[in-house]
């Protein structure tokens, strides 16, 4: 996973997606679909508050992510949105290193 994007423009670009394909579809439909409020996913897209680290894994589940990805979208979450600069330094690292190990196993 690409260290430079924000987990935000992920979950939107999904949206974008979901709404290209069903044009009556909703932001507070999507919120459902993510399990998550409707007011808390428009606070989470306009950068006013971050996922927890649960709400990352529920998220990253419908969006579709399996195992990896999925880790990866966790850790990116907690990389921008961390409570801590430990939690967000820790989390920068394991991208850090997996991406070059992802990079590695896909030659």
């Amino acid at each position: 996973m690409d260290l430079n994007i924000n987990y935000r423009e992920i979950i939107n670009a999904e949206f974008v997606k979901r709404r290209k394909s069903t044009s009556f579809y909703s932001l507070r439909k999507f919120a459902v679909d993510l399990g998550l409020k409707p007011m808390h996913l428009s606070y989470i897209l306009r950068g006013k508050r971050g996922l927890s680290k649960d709400n990352a894994l529920q998220v990253a589940s419908a969006l579709g992510l399996k195992s990896f990805e999925l880790q990866s979208f966790r850790f990116l979450v907690s990389a921008q949105s961390g409570r801590s600069m430990l939690e967000r330094s820790l989390a920068k690292q394991w991208l850090k290193n997996n991406s070059m190990k992802n990079k590695n196993t896909k030659k």
